[in-house]
């Protein structure tokens, strides 16, 4: 779903994953985030684009992908 915001001069034209758009003062507490993606196409763009019979590979040997300790700083 495509989202736009825009604040006066501000516009934002993607909010993903962790994302938060502050005005003002503000604190935000404990606000955490730890993500991981993987893609196996990556981005095709041009005009008339066409991916006949396409097989998508992603290898990811990674034994440990994220180390992540709360509470921590």
């Amino acid at each position: 779903m495509e989202q736009n915001i825009i604040l006066d001069q501000l516009t934002v034209n993607a909010i993903c994953d962790s994302s938060g758009v502050f005005c003002g003062k503000n604190l935000q507490v404990s606000w955490k985030s730890v993500a991981k993606r993987n893609q196996g196409c990556g981005t095709v763009s041009g005009d008339e684009n066409v991916l006949p019979a396409n097989v998508n590979t992603v290898s990811d040997p990674d034994l440990l992908d994220l180390v992540y300790s709360y509470g921590k700083k």
